[in-house]
C-alpha cells in the first residue's frame, strides 16, 4: 500500500515538472535566462524560461531552458548595418542632393576614406563607392584604394543637379554630335557637362585609322581626358580659369583664339531663345565661345531641352549665326518657326 501511494507521489510530480516545461516551450515566460554558460550549452535550444523547483524545493527532474533565438535575433541586429544607416540613406535626400553633401565632405577634407563617408553622411559603403564613381565620372573626385582624394575642379550645386538630372540626355546628345564629326581637321570646343559628354563620345570613337584630329579647347577637363589619346592632338588656348567651370577665359584666351582656324565649332550653351539668340551664364565664356564660334567655319550647338527657351545672362550670338542645334527633344513653336526661318538645322538625338 505503501509503495503504490510512493508511485502516485512521484507520477503526480513528473506530471508537474511535464506542465512547467511545456508552459516554457509555449513562450509563456519571456525572461531571458541568465544561467552560467556550461549550463546554457545544455539547454533546451529555442524555448523560454526560467531556473524553476520542483514541490521539494530543488532543481531536480527540472530541464534548463532559455531564449537562445531571442540572443541571435538581437546579435544579428547589432551587427547588420542596415539597421543602422539603411533608413537614413533615403531619408527624403534625391541623389543630386547626396553627390552634392558627399562632394562638399570630399572637397573639404581633401582625402577621405570609404569609412569616413559611411559614417559623416550615413550611407552604406557600397553606395558610397557608387557615389564616389558617378563624381569620377564628372571628374570632380578621383578614386584611391578604398576611398577618394579632391580635385581641384567642382561644379557649383545647381550644375551637379543639371549633370546628374540630365545626364542620360547629355549621353544622347554627344554621340548624335560625334557622329556629325569627321575623323580629321580641327575642332573647336567650350567648357561645359555636354561639351565634356562629347569629348567622351569622340574617345570613344576613335578608330585608330591614323588620321589625327586637331581639338582647340579652352576647357581644363576636356584637355585633361583627350590629350593622352595618340587620336588626338590637344590646344589649349590659356587664360584666366574659373573654378567652377574650370574654363579657361579673359583676354589672354580671346588673344589665343583669335589666331586660330577650325573646320567646326561645338558649342555649350545655357539658354537658346527666339529673341535674345544663343546665350550663357557668365559674360567671360561667353567672349571665349562667341571668337570659338568666329574662328571655326560651321558650328553646332548642343543643348540639352532643358536650355531650351531659356535666357542666361550674357548673349553668346544670334540664332543665325549657328549652323545645326543638337538637342534631345523636338524643339516646339514657336521657336521651332523661328529656327526654321533663318535656316538653323536641328538635329533630336534619340
Amino acid at each position: 500500500m505503501i509503495s503504490c501511494e510512493r508511485r502516485r507521489v512521484k507520477r503526480s510530480e513528473t506530471e508537474h515538472t511535464n506542465d512547467h516545461f511545456s508552459d516554457a516551450t509555449q513562450g509563456r515566460y519571456s525572461r531571458r535566462c541568465r544561467l552560467p554558460a556550461a549550463r546554457r550549452r545544455h539547454a533546451t535550444p529555442g524555448t523560454v524560461g526560467r531556473i524553476r523547483q520542483n514541490d521539494h524545493g530543488t532543481r531536480r527532474g527540472i530541464p534548463h531552458v532559455c531564449d537562445t533565438s531571442l540572443a541571435v535575433r538581437e546579435a544579428r541586429a547589432s551587427r547588420d548595418p542596415r539597421s543602422q544607416t539603411g533608413c537614413q540613406e533615403s531619408a527624403g535626400m534625391t541623389q543630386a542632393q547626396r553627390l552634392n553633401q558627399l562632394l562638399d565632405f570630399v572637397t573639404e577634407h581633401g582625402s577621405v576614406s570609404n569609412a569616413e563617408i559611411t559614417e559623416a553622411l550615413s550611407i552604406s559603403e557600397a553606395t558610397a563607392r557608387r557615389y564616389l564613381s558617378l563624381l569620377e565620372n564628372r571628374q570632380l573626385v578621383t578614386r584611391t584604394h578604398g576611398g577618394a582624394t579632391a580635385r581641384g575642379s567642382r561644379m557649383d550645386s545647381a550644375a551637379l543637379g543639371r549633370s546628374v538630372a540630365q545626364s542620360d540626355a547629355k549621353a544622347r546628345i554627344a554621340r548624335r554630335t560625334a557622329a556629325l564629326l569627321d575623323d580629321s581637321g580641327t575642332i573647336a570646343l567650350n567648357g561645359g557637362t555636354t561639351c565634356a559628354e562629347v569629348a567622351r563620345a569622340l574617345i570613344r570613337r576613335r578608330r585608330g585609322n591614323g588620321l589625327l584630329t586637331t581639338v582647340v579647347t579652352n576647357s581644363i577637363d576636356i584637355a585633361y581626358e583627350m590629350a593622352p589619346i595618340d587620336d588626338f592632338q590637344v590646344m589649349t588656348t590659356g587664360g584666366l580659369v574659373r573654378a567652377h567651370s574650370m574654363e579657361a577665359a579673359g583676354p589672354i584666351a580671346e588673344q589665343a583664339l583669335l589666331g586660330l582656324a577650325a573646320d567646326v565649332a561645338v558649342i555649350g550653351v545655357g539658354g537658346i531663345e527666339a529673341r535674345f539668340g544663343i546665350s550663357m551664364g557668365n559674360e567671360l565664356e561667353a567672349a571665349a565661345a562667341r571668337l570659338m564660334m568666329r574662328s571655326a567655319r560651321r558650328t553646332i550647338v548642343v543643348a540639352d531641352s532643358t536650355k531650351i527657351g531659356r535666357t542666361e545672362f550674357s548673349r553668346v550670338c544670334e540664332l543665325e549665326e549657328v549652323g545645326t542645334i543638337v538637342t534631345d527633344a523636338p524643339i516646339l513653336r514657336p521657336l521651332r518657326s523661328v529656327l526654321d526661318d533663318v535656316g538653323v538645322r536641328i538635329e533630336v538625338a534619340e
